[in-house]
């Protein structure tokens, strides 16, 4: 059974939405994890900046993180916001207690200052994050002025941030501080093209004519996901290949370079900024390098929050760390570059939804089992409706119908019927079926063949053999919902099943509403139609249907784009289904 891993920020909130635990929650929601939280402190902000702060009691917290994970098991902790020395040393207590049970990460987003200048943390909370906090977390992500203002605070000697070498020397001195890994993040001094290659050369790495000790690049290669099982090495490599990253190595330094594909295809690079956030792995003794194109804009409001988030998210799957961190940089890529720039009078905010795609069908559950035909008929319900409560089947099923309006349509349903088998075995030929597909509509195949053996039966009982049956001409509208049906077995296998069920499943609901409904002693033949209809053999037929076509829309997961048409394709067989009903009508009442 598939885990949904269980993500918990600690953090402040951010009341513009763009940052705090409401970026957390919506990042952890745009990577497929169950975001939970704890709320250290409540602010008054907007874009334009923050107002004010409300600091609950820090026993509130605890209680918050205990009510939580002696109820839920928690895959990973991200922790932003503390605002004060009690509120550190009461999370730092929380997260020593969970880890005595769980040995998930923890990512520390060290946030001091708010993107538009306002002070987060109390002087004397840092000290206690360094000593206490910062030894618990599995990666650090400061920023340069953080990573600056903590190397001040430890009384380390200033770096400068400006060059690779000074972020390198940086990440590698904060890990002295008891933490395993820090990242270095980049953002706030994004580096020319000129000033890149300059640097990246001190390190032996050589942009222009890329020849490294070892190279892995996208360029159009198509990766099994199962290869991020393997070792931590392939693994990041192997990412880098699935999501268009070229990774580099020379001795201990890598670096991971984000590219647009028409860097690759036309063999040069449209960018002339980037950003570079700068990995020392203590335990390794690796440093890695992750270059990526300097989004420009001002909405940048949050970032820090949702990179943090995003690899925090990224590290509950069990991905390894640079790869976790490679995942997260492709989603602030596209999150930025979609931002909310118009959000306030303020620095904008990030699209934490920008790699969101709408699903066009409702996930399949035990409460909702058949999602696509729930939602097919009730977007166009008036025209199901005119459908399923046709005035033939009302007339039927009250022994109204004139005998020559059911023996037209016996005689057309019997051709019809033809055609219907007939593309069920064609799906078969269809390059996207499997066997086990192959086999379903050829089962399928069969049953409409048996079908038919009701319309030849009624119509011998009413003076019409077997061979004057097959002597029939097609009318108008069986032609129309034959051809129909024909073109549709040449478009794609989705589209062809959806213009075949609107009659299986439109037949099986009139069945059993007539036979709910009809009036007793019914003339032979109209009984020999309605009991065909709400038996068990067609209805475990339409229900086999049924079952087939959902799961392979759960297989295939069309987009709302598709989802509309075959809404039209649905509501065109619709159409045509009733024109052969008020053809039938029509015949049986000469004008």
């Amino acid at each position: 059974m598939y885990h949904l891993p269980r993500v918990l920020t600690i953090a402040g909130s951010d009341s513009g939405g763009g940052a705090g635990i409401q970026a957390d929650l919506k990042t952890f929601s745009a990577c497929n994890t169950f975001g939970l939280s704890v709320l250290t402190a409540l602010t008054a902000q907007n874009t334009q900046g923050v107002s004010a702060i409300h600091t609950p009691p820090a026993e509130f917290i605890r209680q918050q993180f205990q009510c939580i994970v002696q109820d839920i098991r928690v895959d990973a902790i991200k922790v932003g916001m503390l605002s004060n020395a009690e509120n550190v040393k009461v999370v730092a207590e929380c997260l020593r207690e969970w880890r005595k049970d769980y040995d998930g990460h923890v990512v520390l987003d060290p946030v001091m200052v708010s993107s538009t200048g306002s002070v987060l943390l109390e002087e004397e909370a840092m000290d206690r994050l360094l000593t206490e906090l910062l030894p618990l977390a599995t990666i650090v992500t400061p920023n340069l002025p953080e990573a600056q203002q903590i190397l001040y605070r430890a009384q380390i000697p200033d770096l400068d941030g400006a060059t690779l070498k000074g972020r390198a020397m940086m990440a590698q001195a904060l890990t002295g501080l008891g933490t395993e890994n820090v990242l270095v993040k980049g953002g706030h001094t994004p580096l020319s093209t000129s000033e890149l290659e300059e640097q990246l050369a001190g390190f032996g790495f050589d942009l222009v004519t890329e020849e490294c000790d070892s190279v892995t690049t996208a360029c159009g290669r198509e990766r099994n996901a199962a290869a991020l099982l393997f070792d931590e090495k392939t693994a990041f490599e192997e990412l880098g290949s699935l999501l268009g990253v070229s990774v580099y190595t020379r001795d201990s330094f890598y670096m991971a370079l984000c590219r647009s594909a028409s860097d690759y295809l036309f063999m040069q690079s449209p960018h002339d900024s980037w950003n570079v956030d700068v990995l020392y792995e203590a335990g390794r003794q690796r440093t890695t390098f992750f270059v990526a194109p300097h989004v420009s804009t001002t909405a940048t409001h949050g970032t820090g929050c949702t990179f943090s988030a995003s690899i925090c998210s990224a590290s509950a799957k069990d991905l390894p760390l640079r790869a976790a961190i490679l995942k997260a940089l492709l989603y602030m890529q596209q999150a930025l570059a979609s931002s909310v720039k118009d959000l306030g009078h303020g620095p904008g905010a990030m699209r934490h939804s920008a790699n969101v795609v709408a699903r066009g069908v409702p996930l399949r559950s035990e409460h909702s089992p058949y999602p696509l035909i729930t939602l097919l008929p009730s977007r166009s319900w008036s025209l199901w409706h005119a459908y399923t409560r046709h005035p033939f089947v009302v007339q039927m099923m009250r022994g109204e119908l004139p005998l020559a309006s059911l023996l037209w349509f016996l005689r057309q349903d019997y051709l019809y019927l033809r055609h219907y088998s007939r593309v069920w075995s064609k799906a078969g030929g269809n390059p996207e079926c499997t066997t086990y597909d192959m086999a379903k509509f050829s089962a399928m195949a069969n049953a409409i063949a048996k079908e038919t053996q009701v319309h030849i039966e009624v119509c011998e009982s009413l003076g019409i053999p077997a061979a004057e049956l097959e002597l029939t001409h097609e009318s108008r509208a069986t032609m129309a919902c034959s051809r129909f049906l024909l073109d549709a077995s040449d478009a794609g296998l989705l589209s062809l099943l959806v213009s075949l069920a609107s009659c299986a499943f439109g037949y099986a609901e009139v069945g059993l509403w007539a036979k709910r409904r009809q009036s007793p002693n019914l003339p032979a033949p109209y009984q020999r139609w309605i009991d065909e209809y709400s038996g068990e053999a067609y209805q475990s037929m339409a229900h086999d249907m049924l079952e087939f076509l959902e799961a392979y829309v759960e297989r295939v997961r069309p987009s709302v784009q598709q989802v509309d048409g075959l809404q039209a394709i649905w509501d065109t067989a619709t159409r045509l289904e009733i024109g052969m009903w008020d053809e039938a009508l029509a015949m049986g009442h000469p004008t």
